[in-house]
């Protein structure tokens, strides 16, 4: 059995301590004094003044269910944005992507109060679990409490947490907690804490792969159980059409690493870099290094996979003992963010318990590896982050530091866990048999991603170039020899009214700048938005007068109803569109709108002389809640197609009636 962990050995009290400890105990001292300082006089007060970035996010879809809005649109980027600007929320740009419906119930409690109060009040939440954080990782280790404050409060990523209303604290506290009950063989305890941290953030479902291969069935049946039960209150509470739409489209897109956007090298992730290096991208990609779909497929299988499959084969299903338990869990979390395919800096807020634990554990027997492992930790969390530019070609492998700073820190793990699981020939079988299952999977992954790659690129011909520099363009319309669209800019959602708009430089704001622009349509001579504030408004642009309506009150949206205009004459209605996304009317009302499985139909009108209602049902919105290829009429007999490539959306060919159709391919 392996030795407990402890702490650096000191002298019996009689005896003085050698200069050179003394020293070092002063240095960690001076260090922890500068990271509380930074915190309580820095990161707190940055924390308490703004809403930041991440927060409303959650705050919005948990107030909405609290309100019995029906959530089925909360994936789709201009509905929610209309959501929050009725709700009064100073945010430029929010969206729920790629985030999972459950964990907005941990800020359900704090949906009742506005929304920068609300984040106060987590953020006191928070930072009142870093006391049962340290105090758990010095039981787990033994550790002195100045030096497991030290690794805290000196986490870079910690801060950042904290600003945005992020999760990972919590989510750090749950981690911490089930890997102490694993220590005293309260299995279930640490099973349930487990799925309740997976229904949170998924990766740690990764820990029931852990479960199985230490034989803890006891800890396995309570995950299963609760994460059950956590999917039960999810969808009583959201209801099934938005788990249905997370588990078909967002929770695909994140595994292929589309949940980011995939060429971004400053995220420093695997499948970033590999997006780069091997897949062509006309406006985004042009010149990877070696352009070949395949490659991209199979390495995006493997490499994770010899990456974190170390993790799982070296621990030891014998040793029970609380030093290999917390270095086991350890070593599994820095493979996990090793491999992540969204590693947000905050993220690395997990890091806390691995660098304890290895610390501790290296300082008692080598001593080497544990400044290497600090460098490490400082290196992967630094304040600056590691959005070191672009680059095309091979040059793309010189960008993501912060990747091979976690691979480095991942074998340190490794070579401390040694190879213990191969010393006997049963003990063999075992691991080979894991490494079997665990190459299955690999080769499903492959066999998957080669399935999605087939005719992915067949649209690449009818791409229209966007001069915009907008994060997402949208619903696509033909006016006065040009195409309109709706942007996402970092002031907010705006009507562009040409392609060959100049590219927006605006850094993102911290509130937004006057109302957002949601939807639009168009005739021949006037342009009709939909600009939502409090509440929203239809204006229009072009003069003349609109039956009487110069501004006109839109209702709260609703499911289904999109801005149009009847194909003759001038006059304005308002259509009901069936979004591909939903299965029917939940209201039990019908749809004038037809569409093929492919999610492609004519729209009928329906005039409308009492109401004025709009909301997200026209096509090409977010990607979340349409399917590639997605095809709509506009309202001066022109056809529109918008392509996705990566989780973005893009314009496509727009011809009249009667010409050959350009339309790309739905695999």
């Amino acid at each position: 059995m392996a030795t407990e962990i402890r702490t650096i050995p000191l002298p019996r009290a009689s005896s003085t301590p050698s200069p050179a400890l003394q020293a070092w105990v002063r240095v960690e001292w001076l260090l922890l004094f500068i990271c509380a300082g930074v915190f309580a006089l820095r990161t707190v007060p940055s924390a308490f003044a703004t809403l930041q970035t991440d927060f409303p996010n959650y705050y919005l879809t948990a107030k909405l269910a609290r309100e019995g809005v029906d959530t089925a649109h909360v994936y789709e980027w201009r509905w929610l944005a209309r959501q929050k600007d009725h709700h009064e929320i100073d945010r430029s740009v929010i969206g729920l992507v790629p985030i999972t419906p459950f964990s907005t119930l941990a800020v359900a409690p704090l949906a009742g109060f506005k929304p920068l109060i609300a984040k106060r009040i987590w953020l006191v939440f928070q930072i009142a679990l870093l006391l049962p954080i340290v105090y758990g990782l010095r039981e787990m280790t033994g550790q002195p409490l100045r030096r497991i404050a030290l690794i805290v409060l000196g986490c870079p990523p910690l801060h950042r947490n904290l600003l945005y209303g992020q999760f990972y604290v919590l989510l750090t506290a749950l981690l911490i907690g089930a890997c102490w009950a694993h220590q005293r063989k309260r299995m279930s305890l640490a099973g349930a804490l487990v799925a309740i941290a997976t229904a949170i953030k998924l990766f740690p479902v990764v820990f029931c792969l852990y479960f199985l291969r230490k034989r803890e069935w006891r800890a396995l049946l309570a995950a299963v159980a609760t994460g059950a039960a956590c999917i039960a209150v999810s969808v009583s509470v959201f209801g099934w059409e938005v788990h249905r739409t997370y588990l078909r489209q967002i929770l695909p897109w994140t595994l292929r690493g589309e949940g980011f956007p995939p060429y971004a090298l400053g995220s420093g992730s695997l499948s970033t870099l590999l997006h780069c290096l091997f897949v062509y991208e006309p406006q985004w990609n042009p010149q990877p290094w070696h352009p070949s779909p395949v490659f991209f497929v199979v390495l995006q299988a493997v490499l994770p996979m010899v990456i974190l499959a170390p993790a799982l084969l070296l621990c030891d299903e014998r040793d029970d003992s609380a030093s290999r338990v917390a270095l086991e869990w350890s070593a599994l979390t820095v493979g996990t963010l090793t491999v992540s395919t969204i590693p947000a800096s905050y993220n690395f807020t997990l890091l806390v318990l691995p660098m304890t634990v290895l610390v501790a554990w290296l300082l008692r027997r080598r001593s080497s590896l544990a400044w290497l492992a600090i460098v490490l930790y400082v290196g992967i969390g630094l304040p600056s982050g590691w959005d070191v530019g672009s680059a095309s070609g091979l040059g793309a492998v010189l960008q993501v530091p912060r990747l091979y700073m976690l691979v480095a820190l991942a074998a340190v793990f490794y070579v401390t866990m040694g190879s213990i699981a191969l010393h006997t020939p049963k003990r063999r079988r075992v691991t080979l048999a894991i490494g079997g299952i665990l190459a299955l999977v690999a080769a499903l992954q492959v066999a998957s991603g080669l399935h999605h790659q087939r005719g992915l690129y067949d649209d690449f011909a009818y791409r229209i170039p966007d001069a915009s520099g907008a994060l997402l363009t949208a619903a696509p319309g033909w006016h006065d020899g040009d195409v309109l669209r709706i942007a996402m800019q970092p002031t907010g959602y705006r009507l562009l009214e040409h392609m060959s708009a100049p590219p927006s430089n605006v850094p993102f704001s911290e509130s937004a700048v006057g109302p957002d622009e949601i939807s639009f349509a168009t005739n021949n001579e006037r342009v009709l938005v939909e600009s939502a504030g409090a509440r929203s408004t239809i204006t229009s642009r072009g003069g003349g007068h609109l039956q009487g309506y110069r501004r006109c009150r839109v209702s709260d949206a609703l499911p289904g109803w999109t801005i149009s205009r009847v194909p003759a004459g001038s006059s304005w209605t308002w259509n009901r569109v069936r979004p591909p996304s939903s299965r029917g009317a939940r209201s039990g009302t019908s749809f004038d709108a037809k569409h093929d499985r492919r999610g492609t139909g004519d729209v009928s009108s329906r005039r409308i002389a009492d109401r004025c209602r709009a909301c997200e049902g026209d096509l090409g919105l977010a990607p979340s809640a349409h399917q590639r290829g997605a095809e709509s009429r506009g309202a001066s007999g022109w056809r529109g197609s918008i392509s996705r490539c990566f989780a973005r959306w893009t314009l496509a060919s727009l011809q009249p009636h009667g010409s050959r159709k350009l339309e790309s391919r739905t695999p």
